[in-house]
């Protein structure tokens, strides 16, 4: 190597245009022009169970879009697990024990629910901690509809 020339400096690739098919960052690979056409119903699935309206209904009839039916699916996962944890709770009632567990109960919705709209707002299909996982196996023969 001839010590009069200076190091060569690395090759850098040129930027990657955002192009609209681009697959988003999500473990799903659901395309970023279907995460942005499902969002509203994926909001709309966590966002109306704070007031108790089962909106997550909607995604999982229509199954159109997979990112809202995605949400959809935690979302149903949630409210069974609630569910089942409030009649847990009912039975312990009569041992004193429940009447503690319904706030906690109440509060762990709130906050799947609240992971559940971060998520939507970051255009992610994750899965929910502890529960998640749940949706995913036992709703898997849910799927989008082929057109």
């Amino acid at each position: 190597m001839d010590q009069n020339q200076p190091p060569s400096e690395p090759v850098t690739p040129p930027p990657v245009p955002p192009y609209p098919h681009q697959v988003s960052p999500t473990a799903t690979g659901i395309p970023m022009d279907e995460v942005q056409r499902g969002k509203l119903f994926a909001v709309l699935s966590y966002g109306c169970n704070f007031i108790g309206l089962p909106f997550f209904i909607v995604p999982l009839v229509m199954r159109d879009n997979d990112f809202s039916l995605f949400h959809a699916k935690q979302t149903l996962m949630i409210v069974i697990m609630g569910l089942i944890a409030a009649i847990i709770a009912f039975v312990l009632t009569f041992f004193c024990i429940g009447v503690l567990l319904f706030p906690v109960i109440v509060i762990a919705n709130w906050v799947f629910l609240i992971i559940g709209l971060i998520n939507v707002s970051n255009n992610q299909a994750k899965t929910l901690p502890i529960i998640g996982g749940l949706a995913e196996s036992w709703f898997s023969g849910i799927r989008k509809q082929q057109i």
